[in-house]
């Protein structure tokens, strides 16, 4: 057997979950990596670094493991540095970490998730969905602005396909709002 009979032999195999797993398994390694030494000092080295550290407080921001930290580091940050300046370069890190989330729970994991609720033998009320879903985009919003995890924002939004060239702008707005309250209450102490 060769090589490319191999490979067309694997492309026909598709194992239905590996998304849902992916996306649990990333989360385990996202609590073991915060326990590690080297990424407690790179934490502690971003809030030295000003309006470069805060691109990467902002990437920090959008997701849910790590957005305590962020939080801490933009209120450091917004003791020292302009609060506008802060909310613009971290809701352009948050935008970018937000797009990532939103383009594999789009692509990927919505569609292992359907596959789910049919193995399952559930199955979905599609009016109930519709009547909800003009409200989503609303509810995504408030939670990018909030500390809350944005990949429940991201999974909303990505879950009625919502079009990605709004979701982007939608996004740095939404992240804009909450990194700038975040940090002008950091330039209040």
């Amino acid at each position: 057997m060769t090589v490319l009979h191999l490979l067309k032999g694997l492309k026909r195999y598709e194992w239905r979950y590996h998304n849902i797993l992916l996306l649990l398994a990333s989360a385990a390694v996202a609590y073991y990596l915060f326990q590690a030494d080297f990424v407690q000092r790179f934490i502690d080295g971003l809030g030295g670094l000003g309006y470069v550290g805060t691109f990467f407080v902002g990437a920090m921001f959008a997701y849910g493991f790590s957005t305590p930290v962020a939080i801490a580091l933009l209120l450091l940050l917004g003791h020292s540095l302009n609060p506008l300046l802060i909310a613009a370069i971290g809701a352009s890190g948050a935008m970018i970490s937000d797009y990532l989330i939103f383009r594999f729970v789009r692509d990927k994991l919505s569609r292992d998730i359907m596959f789910l609720i049919k193995d399952l033998g559930l199955r979905l009320d599609g009016h109930r969905i519709r009547r909800w879903k003009p409200f989503i985009p609303l509810i995504a919003g408030f939670i990018i602005a909030s500390p809350l995890p944005d990949e429940l924002a991201s999974a909303l939004l990505g879950g009625i396909h919502f079009n990605p060239r709004k979701f982007l702008l939608y996004s740095y707005v939404f992240n804009f709002i909450g990194i700038l309250l975040i940090s002008s209450v950091g330039m209040a102490f």
